[in-house]
C-alpha cells in the first residue's frame, strides 16, 4: 500500500525522491556490526 497506507504518516519516510530510481521504493540503511561498534574507528567504511 506505501503512501496509501492508513500508517503511512506513522513512518517518516520521504516518498517522493528525486532520484528516479528510488521513487516508490523505501531505502534501508543496514550495519555490518552493533551500532556501536560501528561508530569504532576505521568501521565506517
Amino acid at each position: 500500500m506505501g503512501a496509501r497506507s492508513p500508517y503511512a504518516s506513522f513512518f517518516d519516510i520521504q516518498w517522493e525522491s528525486h532520484d528516479a530510481a528510488l521513487r516508490g521504493q523505501v531505502l534501508l540503511p543496514f550495519l555490518r556490526s552493533d551500532y556501536g561498534e560501528s561508530w569504532l574507528p576505521g568501521r565506517s567504511a
